[in-house]
């Protein structure tokens, strides 16, 4: 039996009050729902999310093949969109939102890039890191609720030069989950201060919801 295939479905009005940092002319999409505060073994999308994150340090401890392996599931995950979906893509720019650590930091995580290299192997993407971190911030999985504000990513949030050609028409941004939306809502205003007017969207994996909602 074919795998089924999944539709993405849109932060609406109904659900934006969720997420502090999205207005309604945000257009963010995801494509499971991950019970925050619930533990990995709650369902099949915590437990995903839970091995994406796993940090980086955590290499060659036991347990650390699960974290490929969610990489190589979250891939599949995002193969199985309808077809209609990969021909709108094509013609955007894919941007990964960046990982807490800078990429000179032992503990950055890619993550994200290696989801959508594996996705491109199929569907030929245009996947660019336009934005990154010039400096290592705290990890949101690891500071609880002293989450990162607006000007901490501000102040970090730098686009890659090198990366601009030839000049986006679209964007969408691409993250494994949404929380509060702060991350998105950053980076796209930093690439909208970079490339005035340019259409932005986001892409989860999974939108956060608190246990029991």
């Amino acid at each position: 039996m074919a795998p089924e295939v999944l539709q993405p479905r849109a932060i609406d009005r109904s659900l934006l009050g969720e997420y502090y940092y999205l207005t309604e002319t945000d257009l963010c999409l995801f494509l499971l729902e991950y019970t925050a505060g619930a533990g990995y073994d709650f369902n099949s999308t915590n437990d995903l999310i839970s091995n994406l994150k796993k940090d980086m340090d955590r290499r060659g401890l036991p347990g650390w093949r699960y974290k490929g392996e969610a990489i190589r599931q979250a891939a599949k995950l995002l193969g199985r969109m309808e077809s209609s979906w990969f021909e709108l893509l094509r013609g955007m720019v894919i941007v990964p939102i960046p990982p807490s650590a800078a990429k000179d930091d032992l503990l950055h995580d890619d993550r994200l890039v290696q989801i959508l290299r594996l996705v491109s192997a199929h569907h030929s993407l245009d996947i660019r890191e336009l934005v990154y971190q010039a400096e290592s911030t705290r990890s949101s999985s690891r500071s609880g609720d002293a989450r990162l504000k607006p000007d901490d990513l501000r102040a970090v949030y730098r686009i890659d030069e090198s990366q601009t050609e030839p000049p986006p028409e679209s964007i969408l941004l691409f993250d494994d989950l949404l929380t509060t939306g702060n991350h998105f809502m950053v980076a796209k205003e930093v690439l909208l201060k970079r490339f005035p007017a340019i259409s932005i969207a986001g892409l989860f994996l999974a939108r956060s919801l608190h246990a029991g909602a």
